[in-house]
């Protein structure tokens, strides 16, 4: 799977080390942070942890079901 980030990089260069924070939302390079952003939908990252949209759709929908059906 890809965890698509948009993020400006000015401040990069070619073979720079770094360390991407997708909860905070932070690149970092040697402990400071270079640069931002924000995922997008909300839900990229519930679909990365799924493996991909469509089963998280087919699992949410198997949840309800199965929530309903318990009557919780």
């Amino acid at each position: 799977g890809a965890l698509p980030i948009v993020a400006d990089v000015k401040d990069l260069k070619e073979g720079d080390m770094i360390k991407i924070y997708p909860y905070k939302g932070e690149i970092t390079l040697n402990d400071k942070m270079v640069s931002t952003f924000k995922l997008e939908p909300e839900t990229l990252l519930d679909e990365v942890r799924a493996s991909g949209r469509i089963p998280l759709i087919i699992g949410r929908g198997l949840t309800n079901k199965a929530r309903k059906f318990l009557g919780l």
